[in-house]
């Protein structure tokens, strides 16, 4: 009989730590912009990128670990309906914020500057919106300061888009 009603008490006290475990998840706060900014900005800290990375080696990084922090984190999440190409890199709580990255050396060109800029654009326009996107330029140290940098950062800014620049590891 005590068996009986320790298990009982113990079979209770997990259902009711499950219960409050599920309502607790279900009304966690969807991210902002200014959560997932600095999320971001702690991955920068925490992982060195080595500058040999694709884009496509901090995109995988960055994803894994925003898994962490946030609920539904998707790689190469189709923007629009599933038949568009255009996928945006890293998707959070589907659709509340995108990431897109791109590596600082590609945007010397401009060809590239304005195909990230039209991505902004296509990627505002079918899902995000405004404040809902940010750009993640991975690159040498200094580079938000360069014209190049400047500029990015001020045209981004006008689209209603954040931009972070993380940098690569010193060694």
């Amino acid at each position: 009989m005590l068996l009986i009603t320790i298990l009982a008490i113990f079979g209770m006290a997990g259902l009711v730590y499950f219960l409050h475990n599920q309502n607790e998840k279900q009304h966690q706060n969807v991210p902002d912009l200014a959560q997932v900014g600095k999320a971001v900005v702690r991955f920068g800290k925490k992982f060195p990128i080595p500058a040999t990375s694709s884009e496509d080696d901090v995109e995988k990084q960055l994803a894994k670990y925003l898994q962490i922090h946030f609920k539904q984190v998707r790689r190469q999440f189709p923007v629009g309906d599933f038949s568009q190409r255009e996928r945006i890199d890293i998707d959070i709580a589907d659709g509340t914020i995108g990431i897109e990255i791109k590596l600082a050396e590609l945007l010397r060109k401009t060809n590239e500057r304005n195909r990230l800029l039209g991505q902004v654009d296509t990627y505002q326009a079918r899902r995000y919106g405004k404040h809902r996107l940010w750009v993640v330029i991975v690159g040498e140290k200094g580079w938000t300061e360069t014209p190049i940098g400047v500029e990015m950062k001020q045209i981004l800014h006008s689209k209603g888009a954040g931009l972070i620049h993380l940098t690569f590891n010193a060694s």
